[in-house]
């Protein structure tokens, strides 16, 4: 258009035709252009490129014709589930007391790390591995577990264990999509998490951020575990940004991942602050203030990373983002770093290639 933006043509549009249905074609999926959408009661947006089909799910939904979708655009089953009769990945025990370890303590170092971990001879061998990679340039060098700790970190050493159990953990999930969500957003998330613990003032909790952030999506792996087509049914609604991922697990499941992960969690007897924030995951705008720097961390180091893999739509997250960050005053100028370069940068991490491949 030649004198107007389509936001301006909108804005006029709802003047005269306040009832007006309206779908929006754009290249653009800026937070501000988003929230000006939501202003103006635009629900539905079709992000270029696109194709017919793309659309006439959109259109379905906003003219409530959702019987014209083939029915596999629509999530309608419902299983009641079983938790014993689900295939749900076991935790080893070394895994359970790595994550019970306390780094911070002072008494834990090196030496009682190489205790818990040495009589894994997996574990130990993939330590030693990744110190003699090319990240930590010691290429050969290192051939002791000791060794490993002492060059890596204690800290790092741990979430380094971590990683790579949840990374063997969906080893069977072979689809794309469920890749992306259940390892490649889960990595992406623990890791900004640790860059935005420390920009948002509250840098003590941001060990505990990347450890829950590669841990909490847990009730997703095993519903895709156990019903991969179904549950990319689910991925696939989700994408379209009219519900969230829990309403329509909910709807699909009668249960929904947070729920389910809760129960994991009480099965495989995690520490309680890990079963609370994963059931703290489902807060919005309005509860911010009532849960914890963690919580809060780690849904928007989740929200920045769904968004840096364009499977971020839903206005509502979008709002929630912006609140988290208006809740600890982080300038526009450091939101504009969690870009898609911040993203080129992240996918060279070790911890990211560890984890993705």
């Amino acid at each position: 258009m030649p004198h107007k933006n389509g936001l301006e043509v909108i804005q006029e549009l709802r003047v005269s035709h306040p009832d007006l249905k309206i779908l929006m074609i754009t290249s653009h999926t800026e937070p501000v252009l988003i929230q000006q959408l939501h202003k103006y009661q635009i629900r539905h947006l079709v992000v270029k490129p696109f194709d017919k089909q793309k659309i006439r799910e959109k259109l379905a939904k906003l003219l409530d014709r959702e019987d014209f979708l083939p029915k596999v655009a629509t999530v309608q089953k419902k299983a009641a589930l079983n938790l014993s009769e689900l295939q749900i990945p076991s935790i080893p025990s070394v895994i359970n007391k790595v994550l019970l370890f306390n780094v911070d303590k002072i008494e834990n170092g090196s030496v009682e790390l190489e205790q818990l971990i040495s009589p894994d001879r997996a574990i130990s061998a993939m330590v030693i591995r990744i110190a003699n990679s090319a990240y930590y340039g010691r290429s050969g060098k290192i051939k002791t577990i000791r060794d490993a700790i002492t060059l890596i970190g204690v800290k790092n050493v741990r979430n380094i264990i971590v990683v790579q159990h949840v990374r063997s953990a969906p080893k069977a999930l072979k689809n794309t999509k469920l890749t992306t969500h259940l390892l490649e957003i889960p990595i992406l998330t623990a890791l900004i998490g640790l860059e935005l613990a420390a920009t948002a003032g509250v840098k003590s909790i941001k060990e505990e951020v990347f450890l829950h952030a590669l841990l909490y999506r847990i009730g997703m792996n095993v519903l895709a575990l156990n019903f991969s087509e179904r549950y990319l049914g689910v991925l696939k609604a989700y994408e379209e940004g009219v519900k969230s991922i829990y309403d329509l697990e909910q709807k699909e499941f009668d249960i929904n991942s947070v729920d389910l992960g809760c129960k994991i969690f009480e099965m495989w007897k995690m520490p309680e602050d890990f079963i609370r924030t994963i059931r703290n995951q489902k807060f919005h705008k309005d509860t911010l203030s009532s849960v914890t720097d963690i919580d809060r961390i780690l849904k928007l180091a989740e929200l920045l990373a769904q968004n840096m893999k364009n499977q971020l739509g839903n206005p509502l997250e979008l709002e929630l983002m912006q609140a988290i960050f208006q809740h600890y005053n982080i300038s526009e100028d450091i939101q504009e770093i969690y870009s898609e370069e911040y993203y080129e940068i992240v996918k060279e991490h070790p911890f990211f290639e560890l984890m993705v491949g």
